[in-house]
């Protein structure tokens, strides 16, 4: 049957063609393949335009315009000669408000008031007389040294007496190299620092009634001997006991006993200046006490190097022994 349809040219649909295989095994289908799409050609992409950025100006920099130079200081003493063993005030007017100064060795700082700095100078009562220079140092807001100016006061010699003294052989004695070296111990201590604030506003006040038995910076004989050194207070006489009262106000800075000046008070008065009540026969006040001007602080006796009941009053800048009597008469402050 085969045979004559392909004879008689009959043509079979391909789906219908059976082909079996030696193996009799199932019959396999071919299914005719599905057409392949027409691949359509990519369309290039087209870049959006991007606005053009308009740059930034760089700021120009202001340009801060420089401080204006200081203003030049002036500077005044007073009193203008200051003779040696004595105090002088010193004002000096300038923008700055802080500041030091430099005068026969020391540097102390300046002290503001207002419009003005200032400052107490003492000077050695063996200072050599003649022109002497005071280099002012001030300083910008900053502590940087803003401007230096140089200043000059004359230093002019006072006359001062000699005192001649009769010691008792017990009483001189009392005058070691050991004595000594441990009251300049004490005075190296009690000089160590200084409270910043001026708490005087007056002249100060003489404290213990009496005749000055020996002025401040005499020169001095023992027992007929050479002249030498010089005294360092004003020596106040009276009876044992008499009430010793403070010059000024202040903080009771020491209360000690020395070899040579005995039971002594120290008060500190601020901006460098202290007053020492020396030889007593009791101190009444204790460290750290505040006191005013006319406080009883102590009575009069005669302990360590001295002939006889009286107060030896010391006023020290600085630790620069200064007349304590030219404080009675003149303030010192601005």
């Amino acid at each position: 049957m085969l045979r004559t349809g392909l004879a008689a040219g009959l043509a079979l649909p391909l789906a219908a063609c059976t082909r079996r295989g030696n193996d009799a095994g199932p019959a396999v289908r071919v299914a005719a393949a599905s057409p392949t799409p027409e691949r359509t050609a990519a369309t290039p992409a087209v870049a959006s335009p991007t606005a053009a950025r308009t740059p930034t100006p760089t700021p120009t920099p202001t340009a801060t315009p420089p401080p204006p130079p200081p203003t030049p200081a002036t500077i005044e003493f007073r009193p203008s000669p200051v003779g040696n063993g004595e105090a002088t005030l010193l004002t000096v007017r300038a923008t700055e408000r802080r500041g030091q100064i430099r005068f026969l060795g020391q540097t102390v700082p300046l002290r503001q008031q207002g419009e003005i700095l200032w400052a107490i100078l003492g000077v050695p009562i063996d200072a050599a007389p003649g022109p002497r220079s005071a280099e002012v140092t001030l300083l910008d807001a900053n502590g940087a040294t803003s401007q230096r100016v140089t200043a000059t006061v004359t230093v002019a010699t006072l006359e001062r007496p000699i005192d001649y003294l009769e010691v008792t052989e017990e009483v001189q004695s009392i005058l070691t190299p050991q004595a000594a070296a441990l009251e300049e111990q004490l005075r190296t201590k009690e000089f160590a620092a200084f409270d910043p604030a001026a708490r005087w506003e007056k002249p100060f006040i003489r404290p213990v009634a009496g005749d000055i038995s020996t002025q401040f910076g005499s020169g001095r004989s023992v027992n007929g001997g050479p002249v030498g050194g010089f005294h360092s207070g004003a020596d106040i006489a009276n009876d044992a006991g008499t009430p010793i009262v403070a010059a000024g106000p202040g903080r009771v800075a020491f209360v000690e006993a020395h070899p040579i000046r005995g039971i002594s008070v120290i008060i500190d008065h601020g901006a460098g200046v202290k007053s020492g009540y020396h030889h007593l026969e009791a101190a009444l006040v204790m460290p750290e006490e505040t006191v005013e001007a006319g406080t009883l602080i102590g009575r009069m006796g005669t302990t360590g190097y001295s002939t006889g009941p009286h107060l030896h009053w010391e006023v020290t800048v600085y630790g620069v022994n200064v007349d304590p009597v030219t404080w009675t008469q003149t303030t010192f402050r601005p």
